[in-house]
């Protein structure tokens, strides 16, 4: 799901594989350089999912720079717009499809710590 969601973001012009803001999923190379990442986590599951064909899966943003601050929080941001009320989308990766009914936010970008080496990391969740 989170190659999925990738491709979306990498569509709307937000983050690219190989540019800048780069973007991985489910690890983080050691750089300064402003990068997000994507994790696949579960998700709270609700009675009704259990009753139809619908599964709620998590994602995971770590978002993260070492000198601009505001770029990775600017980032955090610019993901979380796109992603917010997204409904009713189709999109194919890898020869696979998948329907994106709707998105739920966990929580918001929000300031997760410095790590050790002083860079400034921000989290989001999404369902």
């Amino acid at each position: 799901m989170e190659y999925h969601v990738l491709k979306y973001l990498e569509d709307q012009g937000v983050v690219s594989r190989t540019g800048t803001p780069l973007a991985t999923v489910n690890f983080r190379p050691d750089t300064d350089d402003l990068i997000t990442s994507l994790y696949s986590e579960s998700a709270p599951q609700e009675q009704d999912t259990h009753h139809f064909d619908s599964d709620r899966i998590g994602i995971q943003f770590l978002t993260r720079v070492k000198l601009n601050t505001k770029s990775a929080y600017d980032l955090a941001w610019k993901i979380h717009r796109n992603l917010t009320a997204l409904g009713s989308l189709e999109i194919t990766e890898d020869g696979e499809t998948i329907n994106i009914v709707d998105t739920h936010i966990v929580n918001p970008p929000t300031f997760l710590e410095n790590d050790e080496k002083g860079r400034a990391v921000f989290t989001s969740h999404y369902a």
